[in-house]
This record gives C-alpha cells, structure tokens and sequence, in this order.
C-alpha cells in the first residue's frame, strides 16, 4: 500500500519540484533587475500557474484533502488572492490599493513591493518542497487495533459541544450591543469564554466523529452527528455569526468537510464550487450585519471584493513588515516564536510573565507605531517568519509547515489508536485562521485540542479480556494491557 501511494505520489513529485525550481529562479532574477511591480506579478502568476497544476495532480492522486491539494490551495490564495485582486481589478483589497487607479490616504495602506512577493512566494514554495518531501519519506504505519469505550467516548464528545454552545451563547449575549472588534485587547470574560468555545467545540467534534463510525458506518452527512450533536453545532455557529466573527465559522467547517469526506464518501467537485460559494455569501452577509449596513450580500462583484479584503492580511502584513525589517527595524532571530512558546500557559499566568509583550503581534504594533489599546493586529505566518529572518525565514517556515502536513497526513490513521492519528485534520481545521494570526495562536489552536484528545483517548480506552493473557498480542494491545496493569480504568 505505501509503495503504491509513493508510485502516485511521483508525478506530483516531478511536477510541482520542477515547476517550483522555475518560480524561485524567475523571482530572484526579476527582483534583482525589475521596480516593484513586475517581479510581484511574475510571482503570482508563476506561482499560480505551478500550485494549480500541483494542485490539479495531487486532487487526482489524493483526493482533495491532500496536503498538495486544498490546503496548499487555501495557503496560496491567502498569501496572492488579494494582490491579484487589486492588479486585475485596480480595485482595493482591505489596505492593499493599486498606485494610480485607487490611491489611499490611509496611513496604513500599502502597495505590494516585489521583496514582499518575493517573500509570500517562498513560503509558497518551501511549502510545497516541504510536503513532497515528507510524502517521499515517510511511509504510513502499519495497522494497528486497540478498544476504546466508544459509547462513553462519543458521549463526553457530545458534552464538551454542547458546553462550547452554551459559552458561545453567552459571549454573544454579552457583546450584544457592542461594535466589533472593540476591546480586543481586553481579557475579560467574554474572550476567555470565546477561546475555549472554540477549543471545546472542535474537541468534541474530533472526539464524537472519532467514536461515531465504530458503531455505524455513517451513509449521509447527517448521519455524522446525532440530533443533539447537530444542534449543540448549529447554535455554536450561529451564536459566533450572531456576535460578528467569521474566523470562528472555519475551523467546525472544515473539520466536518474533512469527516464527511473521509468517513462517508469523497466530496463531489461540484459541492466544493456550492460550499466556497456558500461561505462568500454567509461572510458577505456577516459583515454587513457587523457593520450596519444590511443583510443582503451585495451583488457577485462586491462579494468577491469583500473576499479579497478578507484574504488580504497575509499580503498586508508582509508589506508593512518589509518596509520596515531590517531598514528600521532588525531581525528578531526567533524571540517571537520563543515567547510564543512562553505563553501556551493560560492567558492570566501568560501575561504575568510578560511573554504576551513579546509576540509576533506586539511587536507588530510597535513596529508600525499602533497604539490603539483596544484594537490590535496579528503578524501572519510568512510575515512572523520575515520578521524573525527575512527571505531565508519565509523559505523554512513554508518548509516546515509542509512537511508537518505532510507527516501528519502519512500517519493519519483510519481507525485511530492514537492521538496523533487524528493530528492531520486538527492541521487542517486551524490552517485558514492560524496562517492570518502569530505563533501564539497557531500553536494553541492545535496544541489545545490535541491535548483534550489524548486525554479524553487515554480515559476511554478499554483495557483487554483477561482471556489475551498468553496471546502474541498487537503492539497497540499490548500498550493497552500495560496501561491497565498500571491501573488504568477498565471498560465495561
């Protein structure tokens, strides 16, 4: 089976290393020779043309959850989808503006140079080398079996979602009434109630569509989830859409796309086309609603424009922190990524170290003089890798990101045995929102809800008959029975 995978793999190898070899030399060479616009529209295009045939090879060998195919998708249109936008329409994307067709006098607004580009298409590239690389090596594991308590599993999954509506309720009744976006450097109740609404729910998710097959195989998408289960989803959505955000739609969706599409049965083309085109819409309408100005999307063109704002802080943010690093500004040699580690603690305990002070985001602020004690911005993932060690940073960020992936997709498991069976589609679920937000984020969105599956697999996992007693027993058996000789809680 791994040998088969590898020999599928092999064309996308080929494809995808050649044709990123071609975009790193054309970039180089035209930010060398060339003002700021060509080598930003080499790149882009370039790019776009090399990861849409990657894409287009990795969705007919893989499927489309492949680490070369959506995922890879979703990072390229974050980092291009709003400079395209603005060269092709001469329209502005957020604070992106093109010179001579839509000038601003914002003092934050920004014109993409060929340096941040360059920089966006390395991440690119790193990411695509960093998957293949990882798809290359690594082989899938063997199968292995092991007994949980499915029954009590999948209900305390139900719980946990049911308790992530509730919170959510409850931070939408208390910012009723307020602006979005205001106080978000205020770490009160509702913040703290949001952030793990957000982790409890995509725990429960994972914990529930992890137990639910073993009993039935689902035949429908609402077979995937109970009555309850689908309610306690629903009003968790619609308690975040109620309250303004978007971000917090992303992670529940895309987790219940990958489970449908890996337990029920592959996701048609044409339902890919309906749900992008359903989410423009629902976010068009989230953000009329937020600002005042109607439910009513708007016509096709000012849904599209309202995507290309929503996508454009990767490139946004790159800019500004070009412009400034290292003219201005030095590298920070990985301190960022350093204090984000120093802050997984809670938020309280993490903000009396100071380790809050020293993320990729409060550097932003300082780097770009914004002092706004209600309002913040958050460094993206390319972005926080410049401003650690410029293009070269950008280059092994985009690596490591794809061979994570990568790894994480090879070790999935069918029937999981172990936590990091189920680590791929956590990756998948966090990466839209963890590629726009610093490493802070980007760790706690994984590391949390990691962290409840392991715990909630290592409680519920069955300890063996003693009738196995003498038997040549699965590695992951024998775990099991060491685990319950050390007094783990048995099963029924």
């Amino acid at each position: 089976m791994a040998t088969a995978v590898a020999e599928r793999n092999r064309p996308t190898l080929a494809l995808a290393a050649s044709g990123s070899a071609a975009v790193v030399a054309a970039v180089v060479v035209q930010v060398r020779v060339a003002g700021a616009m060509p080598p930003l529209m080499l790149a882009a295009w370039g790019t776009a043309l090399v990861l849409a045939a990657t894409i287009a090879v990795a969705v007919r060998r893989g499927g489309w959850f492949h680490p070369l195919a959506l995922p890879l998708g979703a990072v390229a249109v974050m980092s291009f989808g709003a400079p395209l936008w603005v060269q092709i329409t001469h329209e502005p994307a957020g604070l992106l503006y093109d010179v001579g067709h839509a000038p601003s006098a914002l003092p934050l607004a920004a014109v993409m140079s060929g340096r941040a580009g360059a920089a966006l298409a390395l991440t690119l590239v790193g990411y695509a080398a960093g998957a293949l690389a990882a798809q290359a090596i690594i082989r899938r594991p063997a199968a292995m079996h092991s007994q949980f308590r499915w029954g009590d599993m999948r209900r305390a999954g139900s719980r946990l979602m049911v308790a992530a509506a509730f919170a959510q309720a409850l931070v939408a009744i208390l910012h009723r009434g307020s602006p979005y976006g205001a106080g978000q450097l205020q770490y009160g109740l509702a913040p703290l109630l949001g952030s793990a609404a957000a982790v409890v729910v995509l725990s429960g998710l994972v914990i529930v569509t992890l137990a639910a097959p073993q009993a039935d195989k689902p035949a429908r998408l609402r077979d995937l989830l109970s009555g309850t289960e689908w309610a306690a989803l629903l009003a968790f959505l619609g308690a975040v859409a109620v309250s303004g955000d978007r971000g917090g739609l992303i992670a529940p969706a895309v987790y219940i796309a990958w489970a449908y599409g890996t337990r029920v049965r592959p996701v048609r083309f044409r339902w890919v086309i309906t749900a992008l085109a359903a989410a423009l819409v629902i976010a068009s309408v989230i953000a009329g609603y937020r600002d005042g100005t109607g439910l009513s999307p708007g016509s096709p063109a000012a849904v599209l424009q309202g995507a290309a704002g929503d996508v454009n802080s990767p490139a946004w943010l790159m800019q500004q922190t070009v412009q400034r690093v290292p003219s201005t500004s030095p590298y920070l040699n990985g301190s960022t990524y350093l204090a984000a580690a120093e802050a997984q603690l809670p938020g309280p305990l993490a903000r009396r170290t100071g380790a809050t002070s020293r993320t990729a985001s409060a550097q932003f602020r300082n780097l770009i003089g914004f002092t706004d004690p209600n309002q913040g911005f958050a460094e993206s993932y390319p972005s926080e890798a410049y401003l650690n060690a410029g293009l070269p940073g950008c280059l092994l960020a985009g690596v490591f990101l794809g061979a994570l992936m990568g790894w994480a997709w090879r070790k999935h498991g069918a029937v999981p045995v172990r936590a990091r069976d189920v680590l791929y589609p956590v990756l998948l679920a966090g990466l839209v929102y963890g590629f726009r937000s610093d490493a802070l984020t980007q760790v706690k969105d994984v590391l949390y809800p990691m962290l409840a599956v392991w715990v909630m697999m290592g409680w519920y996992r069955r300890c063996q008959p003693a009738d196995t007693v003498g038997q040549v027993l699965p590695v992951a058996d024998r775990d099991v029975v060491a685990e319950c000789d050390r007094g783990a809680p048995a099963g029924n």
